[in-house]
């Protein structure tokens, strides 16, 4: 394999001039700036059915001018360029690489192709719970909790809101637990020909010797900077402006899977849908297991801190496929503004947007042996739901 570098230069020249008058004659001062794209990429050369890293840079400078002249016309501006050359911010700040591991096992489970489109087993033994689920709808919900408000001391205690407290830890709980597990597989189960079509496309590119490919999106995170105000001098004119910068962050993965000697490849349409319904239903032992772990009590919590279910739902391999690959890719960007605040002088006008750019894409092959590997217990930067189950759990016991 080659490491090689290369550069598009796609900028043009902006030319503009600046005349003064001193000691009755005029001067002329040319500038020629550079505006514009520009791309970087770093990448190897070779066997291209290799999954290779990747490394692609572009960035963009966009630049206003000064047009017109002072009130005395002494100075006289032309499509002159404002001092100031920007950088681009790096696009990547703020966005640090994840740990390898953990992305690989999480790559792993998601794009899974031995992954159920709705576990069966699991939604069948979460039914013993809907009765329950029906009859615990809380007070609150029912209008008591207006009982619970008139009630309260009007010296500002807070002895009687202890009701409503408990009633809405309780309706948060039953939400988390309960109604939106529940109505997500619904909707999975209302959605089942999608499911069965999907695995039997599966199935038929493992019977034609192709490899699966899949792909998984992560959610689109974003960063906002405020640099403050930004003074720029240009040949004694004065511009202030205000500089502002935006980061998008955009990561997802890819994984390789191919058949085995051991993969169950179906000979008949018969056997091929009956195989996808297992697969697609979770009929099969692999879906049995991620059920019992899904169903015992508290195996969320335990996820939290030692991600055993996303390892489960990584090596679960009903299907018997060599996972050959994992890629995790990366598109960050960052765009700089500068808003006028104040300026140029009077006569004299700014033309044109100022602004910089720039965009990173990444790709990095991952060892797919680190999928297998057994996740370490940690402690997590816990999100919103989170902590509202948390909060509630501890207003249920507290209250």
């Amino acid at each position: 394999m080659v490491w090689r570098q290369r550069t598009k230069d796609l900028r043009t020249a902006q030319a503009g001039t600046y005349k003064y008058l001193a000691g009755g004659q005029w001067y002329t001062i040319n500038r020629s700036t550079l505006v514009g794209p520009y791309k970087e990429c770093e990448d190897e050369t070779g066997d291209w059915d290799e999954d290779n890293p990747f490394h692609s840079w572009f960035w963009t400078r966009k630049y206003p001018v000064l047009e017109g002249s002072n009130a005395s016309g002494s100075r006289v501006f032309s499509n002159f360029t404002v001092d100031g050359a920007h950088a681009p911010q790096v696009p990547d700040y703020g966005f640090s690489h994840p740990n390898w591991a953990e992305i690989a096992s999480d790559a792993a489970a998601r794009t899974n192709p031995s992954k159920p489109a709705i576990n069966i087993p699991a939604f069948l033994g979460e039914l013993k719970d809907l009765p329950g689920l029906f009859r615990s709808v809380p007070d609150l919900l029912r209008g008591k909790g207006l009982a619970y408000l008139a009630s309260l001391p009007k010296k500002g205690s807070l002895k009687g809101a202890s009701g409503v407290l408990k009633d809405a830890a309780g309706a948060n709980l039953g939400y988390q637990f309960g109604w939106r597990p529940f109505v997500s597989d619904l909707i999975a189960i209302a959605d089942w020909a999608k499911g069965v079509g999907n695995a039997l496309a599966a199935l038929a590119q493992l019977c034609s010797g192709k490899s699966i490919k899949r792909r998984s999106y992560y959610p689109l995170k974003q960063s906002y900077t405020d640099h403050g105000t930004l003074y720029t001098h240009t040949l004694g004119t004065t511009v202030r402006h205000k500089m502002e910068t935006v980061r998008y962050c955009r990561e997802w993965v890819t994984t390789r899977w191919s058949a085995t000697s051991a993969t169950p490849i179906p000979l008949t349409d018969d056997e091929a849908l009956k195989l996808a319904l297992q697969l697609a239903f979770g009929i099969n032992s692999h879906g049995a297991f991620a059920a019992a772990w899904e169903l015992l009590p508290w195996s969320w919590l335990i996820d939290w801190f030692w991600n055993l279910g996303g390892w489960f739902a990584a090596n679960g391999n009903f299907l018997r496929l060599s996972l050959d690959s994992i890629c995790w890719c990366r598109t960050t960007s960052s765009i700089t503004t500068f808003t006028l605040v104040q300026g140029p002088d009077a006569g004299i006008s700014l033309v044109g947007e100022y602004s910089t750019s720039s965009s990173l894409k990444e790709r990095h092959p991952i060892a797919p042996i680190l999928a297998l590997l057994p996740p370490l217990p940690s402690l997590p930067c816990l999100t919103a739901g989170q902590m509202s189950i948390l909060g509630s759990l501890i207003a249920q016991s507290r209250l």
